[in-house]
């Protein structure tokens, strides 16, 4: 039997962090929670700068091992490392909050309180003045906001899922991979080289335990797949791939990612130089009506109604 683990992860965050959406004019808008995708990234970089003795092909085992035998989620933000703020769609429009308890903000509330921006224009390196039409402003999740008169932090928490090892050490053949300190500092999302998107392990995941419920439901082991029961009537806590199968209420979405662009004469070489297209996707704090109460956990993060496959 195949044998998933779920351990909690809480970031403190140390820099402000833009997790690229769209832009609105010549604002470039930032999500209000972090991709798995980004954490991915973010994980796969880190793995391979501490463990990797091959280079490339370090970091290509890491990229592998990080949607096979590791799975990260989504992660949220959060003021007092408990109550995560999922965003729901409700009939008044949306909020982020916990799925039971905890604090909760309208969409203006948490946008006034978390949301910052930043301007930024381009030199031409010929004048040293700025290029024409080339201001923007970038939104920023803030490391900290006011609150009832006091300066709070703030931190991200998700879940880390592990199939077939022995508490958070991944065994390769040639090498043990302790991931609390591949994971311990990562740098996340847009604006990197400036220091944007620093954020800091704060929890002993190991301690706290194997968790038996992921965001307030419950995790589901033995699986090909980790698996998530989500009741009729819950939001999902990331993006759903889009089933026929399913009643869903809530907002649709294409997902769309930069990967590495390798050696090709036809195209630009490096980062962020290919387009990858996922396809469309239930946005997180979407509302599940029916029939299937039960996903698995895809690489990524991503959602999937489970199949006979698990």
């Amino acid at each position: 039997m195949i044998s998933w683990k779920a351990y909690r992860l809480i970031y403190k965050l140390k820099s402000p962090l833009h997790i690229g959406w769209h832009t609105m004019g010549y604002i470039k808008l930032t999500r209000r929670y972090i991709l798995g995708t980004a954490i991915w990234g973010a994980a796969v970089a880190n793995t391979t700068r501490i463990y990797s003795v091959e280079g490339v092909k370090g970091y290509e085992t890491f990229k592998h091992l990080y949607k096979t035998d590791i799975l990260l989620g989504y992660f949220f933000p959060a003021i007092d490392k408990v109550y995560p703020l999922l965003p729901r769609f409700i009939r008044s429009g949306q909020v982020f909050g916990y799925i039971k308890n905890g604090p909760s903000y309208s969409a203006e509330d948490f946008d006034q309180r978390f949301i910052s921006t930043f301007s930024q224009t381009a030199v031409a390196p010929q004048h040293n003045t700025a290029e024409d039409e080339s201001l923007h402003e970038s939104e920023f999740i803030s490391p900290f906001i006011s609150e009832d008169g006091e300066q709070k932090n703030v931190y991200f928490i998700g879940y880390i899922f592990i199939k077939g090892h022995s508490g958070l050490t991944v065994n390769l053949p040639d090498r043990a991979i302790n991931l609390v300190g591949a994971l311990r500092e990562l740098f996340i999302g847009g604006d990197i080289k400036y220091g944007w998107g620093r954020m800091v392990l704060v929890n002993d995941p190991l301690a706290e335990g194997i968790q038996q419920k992921v965001f307030g439901y419950d995790f589901i082991s033995g699986h090909k797949h980790p698996v998530l029961q989500i009741p009729n009537y819950s939001t999902i806590p990331a993006h759903l791939r889009i089933d026929e199968s399913l009643a869903v209420r809530g907002d649709i979405e294409p997902l769309v990612g930069r990967q590495w662009q390798g050696n090709d004469s036809r195209s630009h070489t490096g980062a962020g130089q290919k387009i990858k297209n996922y396809g469309l996707y239930w946005m997180p704090g979407s509302e599940i009506i029916g029939p299937c109460d039960k996903f698995k956990v895809e690489p990524f993060g991503v959602l999937s109604p489970m199949d006979s496959e698990g």
